[in-house]
């Protein structure tokens, strides 16, 4: 069991080679299909667009930069082109005597897509880049029409005569669908990472230190808790994955004289585990031992519960003695720790 546990110490500080995996095939896919396939691959998938006056292809990949089949780094990019919808032209009829007295007039752009009330814009006779002071995002419509991103609402209204110094304010609103976030518990930081995108949720990570080499990766908690419901897009559908990370640190030692057990423990924590502990020892003259029989024997325990990290060993001694406890890690480091057993237990 020694030599197994050192051996995974051992492999957790190995760093990991480049994992090599296989291009899937995206194309014809809409684009939260296409990252979905992408990521359960272990491949990143960022998106350009190029115009399409074909409704029914709005949204789809056209091309991606890999053919389907190559294989290549896990985690490498394969960039995605896919379509996005331009519908035809929006007509806006402004009354000449209007348009010569007062200039062009602000077109009714809401329920519109970004491109739909750009293009609104231009046939207005306005520069979009010009006349709008600013726009905003949100991405908490309740409307699935918005799942493109659409005008919610405008100022100044319809109809308003504009002038080269007028404000525009342009509000654009998204539309998430809800997702409720799952228990990620005792799961290892890989596989919480994936429940969480087949969830459709974003992650981040929040990583603690510990001595202990087992708990290396394990999840023990998260934010916000399981249940909760998030949008599957934006920028509040993050969960944050609360994991352990192995850090080994310096090898201590100490003991602690138990008197209602009249028994001594030795204490041990950090370095690598597991840990060899023996006593070094001179029989006091005049003690006499059965032929094999020790005056120091350790007895190997379990996990402190009122002091988390430490190792505890129970110290058996038939005689006093001044001992010196040696403790050996799983790397080969030593550390002495001398001992005067006063009392002799049983």
């Amino acid at each position: 069991m020694i030599a197994v546990a050192a051996f995974l110490a051992v492999c957790i500080s190995l760093p990991a080679q480049a994992q090599q995996v296989t291009v899937p095939n995206v194309v014809g896919m809409t684009t939260d299909q296409a990252v979905k396939t992408l990521e359960a691959t272990g491949l990143r998938g960022p998106i350009g667009f190029e115009m399409t006056s074909n409704q029914a292809q709005g949204g789809k990949v056209s091309k991606q930069s890999i053919a389907a089949g190559q294989k290549i780094a896990k985690g490498s990019p394969v960039v995605l082109t896919a379509y996005m919808y331009q519908g035809p032209a929006v007509k806006v009829t402004v009354a000449p005597a209007v348009k010569d007295a007062f200039g062009p007039v602000m077109p009714n752009v809401v329920g519109m897509s970004f491109t739909q009330s750009y293009d609104a814009f231009r046939k207005a006779g306005l520069d979009f880049e010009k006349y709008r002071s600013r726009y905003t995002w949100k991405d908490d419509s309740t409307d699935p029409k918005c799942a493109e991103q659409c005008v919610v609402s405008q100022t100044p209204a319809p109809g308003t005569p504009v002038k080269p110094d007028t404000p525009t304010v342009l509000v654009f609103n998204k539309y998430w669908a809800m997702a409720v976030v799952p228990d990620l518990k005792n799961l290892t930081v890989d596989q919480a990472m994936q429940k969480l995108r087949d969830s459709g949720l974003g992650f981040s990570s929040k990583p603690t230190d510990t001595a202990w080499p087992e708990l290396h990766g394990k999840v023990y908690g998260q934010s916000p808790a399981p249940g909760t419901k998030l949008r599957t897009g934006g920028a509040s559908n993050t969960v944050t994955i609360q994991s352990y990370i192995y850090k080994e640190s310096a090898l201590e030692v100490k003991a602690q004289f138990m008197p209602e057990a009249k028994t001594y423990l030795l204490m041990v924590k950090g370095g690598a585990q597991p840990y060899d502990v023996v006593a070094s020892y001179d029989v006091p003259k005049g003690v006499k031992t059965a032929p094999g029989q020790k005056v120091v024997t350790i007895v190997g325990l379990t996990d402190n519960p009122s002091a988390p990290g430490w190792k505890l060993y129970r110290i058996v001694n038939i005689v006093p003695v001044e001992a010196t406890m040696v403790v050996t890690d799983a790397k080969g480091r030593k550390h002495e720790y001398k001992l005067h057993l006063t009392q002799a237990n049983k």
